[in-house]
């Protein structure tokens, strides 16, 4: 159920993420002020400042969000067709979300030995925020087969980072390039079904002379039709894990479904 009221959104929030979003941005401001005192490298104070760093890795936990978000859109969608659509945007989406983290943890890795890196090596210490970026992105997708990067590990900590990402990418493509195919194989089912269905009747309009404003006006009508009883056929499909409810829950379902009626 979706909620618009201000004073109930509110009082969600501060019982669920109000804290962990108050933390993150204290520990903003301390870095901020820590950051700005100038300490030392050798210090207890910058010792202290990169072990704060490394604490906002925990902003992943806010994907948290995003899945939730994910599922409460995807009950939204009716339809075979954008299901399936939605489901290969989320792969792609999903597939650039993570090798983003895997390129942020790439040049991360480079900071761990100040005197001999991969980003020294390429000389990209003196390179733009972009290009150092896009060079990430590059190595990412390179692990996973897709073309190549001139970026190599130079010490062992890149070297076992590269080989825990290797194993990675190993099982990401095989995950990824099988739900790609699969929803891409319901995809072409559905359009080759609804393809022929109308070829046929372009045949038909044709065989037997229909006028063109005629044959433009049932060929709008029927594909208007066509969406509405593939919705249609969503809603009434046959669902066998409902199959497993208790008679009572049937009831309350059979009741909600037809209460309208």
């Amino acid at each position: 159920t979706l909620i618009m009221v201000p004073t109930q959104i509110w009082i969600h929030y501060a019982k669920t993420w109000m804290i962990f979003d108050l933390s993150l941005i204290t520990l903003d401001w301390t870095l901020v002020a820590l950051g700005g005192a100038g300490a030392e490298r050798d210090s207890d104070q910058w010792q202290t400042l990169r072990l704060l760093r490394s604490l906002r890795l925990v902003r992943m936990l806010r994907m948290i969000k995003l899945r939730r978000a994910h599922e409460a859109f995807q009950e939204m969608l009716h339809s075979q067709a954008s299901s399936l659509y939605f489901g290969l945007v989320s792969s792609l989406g999903y597939l650039l979300v993570l090798n983003h983290f895997i390129a942020c943890g790439w040049f991360a890795v480079s900071h761990l030995d100040s005197q001999v890196n991969w980003v020294l090596e390429l000389g990209l210490d003196s390179q733009s925020v972009a290009y150092q970026y896009l060079t990430c992105m590059n190595w990412a997708f390179a692990q996973l087969g897709v073309g190549s990067s001139s970026a190599k590990p130079v010490n062992s900590l890149e070297m076992g980072f590269c080989i825990l990402i290797a194993f990675r990418s190993l099982m990401t493509s095989a995950t990824l390039i099988s739900t790609v195919s699969n929803l891409m194989a319901g995809l072409s089912k559905i359009k080759e079904d609804e393809n022929t269905e109308f070829r046929l009747l372009r045949c038909y309009l044709k065989q037997n002379d229909i006028p063109q404003p005629l044959s433009q006006k049932v060929t709008q009508f029927l594909q208007h039709q066509y969406s509405l009883r593939q919705e249609a056929r969503s809603a009434d499909m046959e669902v066998p894990v409902l199959t497993l409810l208790s008679k009572q829950l049937q009831g309350e379902l059979q009741f909600a479904r037809y209460h309208k009626a």
